[in-house]
């Protein structure tokens, strides 16, 4: 059974809480793509990253390890991820930012944020994408049209219950 949406409001803006999203991509996997992508385009093999790995201090990369972290099977050490910006001749904006004309949203714990609002934040925006009530997240991000009119309806039937 889906979880229903819960509404909160703060400072008098409704913020939606959705707990699912549509087709909302994990972070990781978006950075791992970005990650492939800058390689491609400039040209280097796996075998080659790796060895300009090596050469920056980590010895322990080898071209399983690149494969594992491009298929989203291990993660990034902070230190690498530092290296890897230095090995591929980007920036870090480029590895961890969405497109800019990227749509979609980003699954975050049970709910999501926009492809724009994550990007600007990445920038250093302060998009206002997550406020916070206390420690719950209030995302701004609305769900689509049929998950908002769901979210609606349960918060009517709430009311209508007490």
């Amino acid at each position: 059974m889906a979880r229903l949406a819960s509404v909160h409001t703060v400072a008098q803006v409704p913020f939606l809480m959705h707990s699912h999203s549509v087709a909302a991509t994990s972070y990781t996997a978006l950075v791992m793509r970005n990650l492939r992508a800058v390689r491609v385009r400039k040209g280097l093999e796996q075998r080659d990253l790796v060895e300009r790995m090596r050469q920056l201090g980590f010895p322990n990369w080898h071209p399983q390890t690149l494969s594992r972290i491009e298929q989203g099977h291990r993660n990034l050490l902070v230190g690498e991820l530092l290296a890897l910006i230095y090995a591929v001749e980007t920036s870090i904006e480029v590895l961890l930012a969405p497109a800019a004309d990227e749509s979609g949203c980003i699954q975050l714990g049970d709910g999501t944020v926009a492809m724009a609002d994550a990007a600007a934040r990445v920038r250093g925006v302060n998009d206002g994408a997550i406020r916070w009530d206390g420690n719950t997240p209030l995302f701004a991000h609305a769900p689509p049209a049929a998950s908002r009119a769901s979210a609606m309806d349960a918060t009517v039937r709430t009311s209508e219950e007490s």
